[in-house]
């Protein structure tokens, strides 16, 4: 039988931004599948007409409701993801090592997220929301500086998770031969 190893301190920090991220990602979820019931069952606005009830030509209705679907939609899967969160949390804390895979693969689906946001998002953000330039290039220069901060944690706990302390925890030490 295996000795079990201490959980390493990194690990129960990395634990708790994972729990305080799932429990945001469950309220942010309900607040959105809350909003989105309510805009999609708003009324549609109708006329009268000779006794009988026609939908009017304004669009506004429907794309209210449109809206609140998607709403409801993105509610739901951000509500599933929190509880993911949640179920890896507990799998961190346990040394399980389903929890450090998932771990892994999701610190490098956010680099990859955040490269991208990198890239793309400052542009988008500095050339729709700024009056000036001097704005602009604030914009541009701050969401590329937050991008870059946000790689080098995720890089960061990327090489603290492939510590050899950390993988043995997980029960993912190399065996010797």
């Amino acid at each position: 039988m295996a000795e079990k190893v201490n959980r390493p301190t990194g690990v129960t920090i990395i634990a708790i931004l994972t729990i305080i991220i799932g429990i945001i990602a469950i309220f942010g979820g309900l607040s959105l599948v809350v909003f989105g019931v309510i805009l999609s069952a708003a009324p549609i606005s109708l006329t009268e007409n000779s006794n009988t009830t026609t939908i009017t030509d304004d669009m506004t209705p429907q794309l209210v409701q449109f809206f609140g679907i998607m709403a409801a939609i993105v509610g739901a899967v951000l509500l599933a993801i929190g509880i993911g969160y949640i179920v890896m949390t507990y799998g961190l804390l346990k040394g399980k090592g389903w929890a450090w895979t998932i771990t892994v693969i999701l610190v490098i689906v956010g680099i990859g997220i955040q490269v991208l946001s990198a890239v793309t998002g400052p542009v988008f953000s500095a050339s729709f929301v700024t009056t000036s330039d001097v704005d602009a290039t604030n914009s541009l220069v701050l969401g590329i500086l937050s991008s870059v901060i946000g790689i080098a944690i995720s890089i960061l706990i990327l090489y603290y998770l492939y510590r050899p302390n950390v993988k043995s925890y997980f029960g993912k030490a190399q065996q010797s031969k």
